[in-house]
């Protein structure tokens, strides 16, 4: 509780020394309880900018669960403090866990933000080989749309985004707008 309030209130230095104290004085396993403790603590560890022991605490949470979530997060760190390699595996990883499209675009951003685009867009694009249901739903169908818009594929992205509009989505009804404008360009 404490630890977690005090890193909700952005007082980083006391959150990590709690969530540590609270690691150590704990009794009995509780995995639940370990989990969230390890992933606030490499949360504030890398709000305070001590990237390698966030990655430590990503790592010590790993040995607790294997989500998604985590290797993501595990990965951002080491894109991060620029260990490029590391953080591509982790990314692998988690969209092996999770290929949703959630997944892959936080995947793509993080690598976008750290000059990694061209391996971000592998991600996009392998996203993209899947098939799609016919019955796929609103935010799948907007996903893909961006994806395809993102890599330069407006008449794909066009005809999946006419699709999520037809399911009245707003968000797709703007990215629509945005193909629009760039097919005139194109």
């Amino acid at each position: 509780g404490l630890g977690i309030a005090y890193y909700n209130t952005g007082d980083y230095a006391s959150a990590v020394t709690v969530l540590k104290q609270s690691l150590e004085e704990m009794d009995t396993v509780n995995d639940a309880f370990t989990i969230d403790v390890y992933y606030y603590l490499a949360e504030a560890y890398r709000a305070r900018g001590e990237l390698v022991r966030s990655a430590e605490a990503y790592t010590k949470l790993l040995e607790y669960t294997h989500t998604a979530e985590a290797y993501e997060r595990r990965g951002t760190v080491y894109m991060e403090k620029g260990d490029t390699d590391r953080g591509l595996q982790d990314f692998e990883k988690a969209v092996t866990l999770d290929d949703s499209y959630s997944v892959i675009w936080q995947v793509y951003t993080v690598c976008k933000t750290y000059d990694m685009e061209k391996q971000g867009r592998e991600f996009l694009e392998q996203a993209l080989d899947t098939e799609l249901d016919t019955s796929a739903d609103v935010t799948t169908l907007y996903y893909r749309g961006l994806f395809n818009y993102t890599l330069g594929y407006y008449d794909q992205a066009r005809d999946v985004l006419l699709q999520a509009v037809n399911k009245d989505s707003d968000e797709a009804r703007l990215l629509l707008g945005k193909v629009y404008l760039a097919m005139e360009d194109t």
